[in-house]
Order: C-alpha cells, then sequence, then structure tokens
C-alpha cells in the first residue's frame, strides 16, 4: 500500500473512534446524567478515546513523522474541547476533586479504576484488533514490531522527567483558566487551548513523552524497558498529579484575589 492510503486508513480510523465515543457519552448522560455510575461511564468511554487515539497517531507519527503527527494531536485536542464538556478521563483530576472534597473516597476510587480500565481495554482489545485486520502497512507493521518492544520515554533523570510532566500539566491547565477567564477569546479558546497542549507535547516530546495523563502513560509506557515502575509511577502519576494539585490552588488563589480587589474597588466608589 501507499503511504497516501496508510494516510487515509489511520485518519479514518480517528474519525470513526472519536464519533463512536461521542455516540457513547451522549447515550450515557441521555441515561444517567446525574448518577455515579453515568459519570463513571463517561470517564471510561473519555479513557477509552484518549488512549485509543493516541496509539492511532502513533501509526501517523511513522507515517508522516512529527509535522503529521502534531496537526493530528491538535485536531483532536479541538474536537475534545468542542465535545468533552468538562470530563477529562484522567487520574490526576479524579484526585483532585478528591482532596478538595468534591468527591468522596468511594468515588474516587470507581472512577479510577474506570478510567484505568478505559486505558487498557482500548491499548488490548480495540487498536489491536483492527490492526490484526492489516487495513494498511503501517497497521501491521505496528502488529509485526510487537507492543513488548517499546522503549521507555523517560530520557533524562526521573525527579527531572516528573518535574517536565508536573510543569507542563501546571502550564496547560493555568493556561486554560486564564483563556476561559477573557472574554473577548471565548470563540477562539478551543483553537488556542489545542495550541498550548499540542506546543507543550512537542516541547516534553523527547524528556518524558508529554502525557498530560497517567492512564495514557500508563497504557502506552507501562512495562516497557528503559524504566522501573517506581520510575514510572514518579513521573507519571506522582508528577502530573503535582501539577494537577498545584494549578486548582494557584488558579483558586488568584481568582480569589482579583475578586478581593473588584470588591475593593466596588467599596471605593460606593464611598
Amino acid at each position: 500500500m501507499t503511504v497516501f492510503m496508510d494516510l487515509i486508513v489511520s485518519t479514518l480510523c480517528i474519525i470513526v473512534t472519536l464519533n463512536l465515543s461521542n455516540f457513547l457519552r451522549k447515550f450515557i448522560s441521555q441515561r444517567w446524567s446525574k448518577d455515579l455510575i453515568g459519570q463513571v461511564l463517561i470517564e471510561f468511554v473519555a479513557a477509552f478515546e484518549l488512549t485509543a487515539v493516541a496509539f492511532e497517531s502513533s501509526v501517523l507519527l511513522r507515517i508522516g513523522g512529527v509535522p503529521l503527527f502534531a496537526l493530528s494531536v491538535f485536531l483532536v485536542w479541538y474536537w475534545r474541547t468542542q465535545n468533552w464538556h468538562g470530563v477529562t478521563g484522567s487520574p490526576s483530576s479524579s484526585i483532585e476533586q478528591w482532596v478538595t472534597r468534591r468527591i468522596g473516597v468511594l468515588s474516587l476510587i470507581i472512577t479510577v479504576l474506570a478510567q484505568l480500565a478505559g486505558g487498557f481495554i482500548s491499548y488490548r482489545y480495540y487498536n489491536t484488533l483492527y490492526w490484526r485486520l492489516g487495513l494498511s502497512d503501517a497497521h501491521s507493521a505496528k502488529i509485526h514490531d510487537g507492543f513488548e518492544q517499546c522503549r521507555s520515554n523517560i530520557k533524562t533523570v526521573p525527579w527531572l522527567a516528573a518535574c517536565a510532566e508536573a510543569l507542563i500539566i501546571f502550564t496547560f491547565l493555568m493556561g486554560v483558566k486564564l483563556v476561559l477567564r477573557i472574554r473577548s477569546l471565548k470563540n477562539v479558546a478551543g483553537l488556542l487551548i489545542s495550541f498550548l497542549g499540542t506546543s507543550l507535547v512537542l516541547l516534553t516530546a523527547d524528556i518524558c513523552g508529554g502525557y498530560f495523563n497517567p492512564v495514557l502513560a500508563s497504557a502506552v509506557q507501562f512495562g516497557c524497558t528503559g524504566s522501573t515502575l517506581m520510575e514510572h509511577l514518579l513521573v507519571y502519576w506522582v508528577g502530573i498529579t503535582v501539577g494537577t494539585l498545584a494549578a486548582y490552588y494557584v488558579g483558586t488563589l488568584l481568582v480569589n484575589n482579583t475578586k478581593t480587589k473588584d470588591d475593593e474597588k466596588v467599596s471605593q466608589k460606593l464611598d
């Protein structure tokens, strides 16, 4: 097959995955919109979509290099800004909600398990299923290479890689908060958020992979040679979670300070 056909097949696989996930989210929301089971299932679907698309994007990286990979990440990220509506598929966000007492420990455990299940099911039973059909040469090459031959994306000392993951998720979440607070950017918010996320992925790709999400990192990297289990947990679970919590607390502090200053201005005008 030609490179063009490989590109067409991978693009169609991503489009099908995105639309399938979107259909499932809407179906679940219509039936269990306010129930815990509905929230958990939606997080399961989000983690499934995130991981499945990430694996197919790695095929695009093989086909067209970094430019094609970057384009796919940007477009998929924009899709999510328009369709996910606050869903993350990320355990770090669930942990943040638990730490800030927005959910209980039982909800945390069930949600994280659902997210893990979504990520690993897509890896083992979705991508591999249609890759084995040999719809493209790139898919056949993926199967031929074998998943167990993967190498760790941690290319520096683990603590530095953990800091990199923490920094990019912190930067991303703070950027999202800023963009969403500026009303004049409302019409281009999705584009700006997607550009920021894609840029941060590319910036740290050769350091730690730039995964942003513990489930995605574990689905792609767990068991790969070149790093230990403790190093993996430090970089992708501790690092990302610390960055997420830092963004929450710093963002909350800034918002409270802004409100205080606004209240003082109003009070001065009234006086």
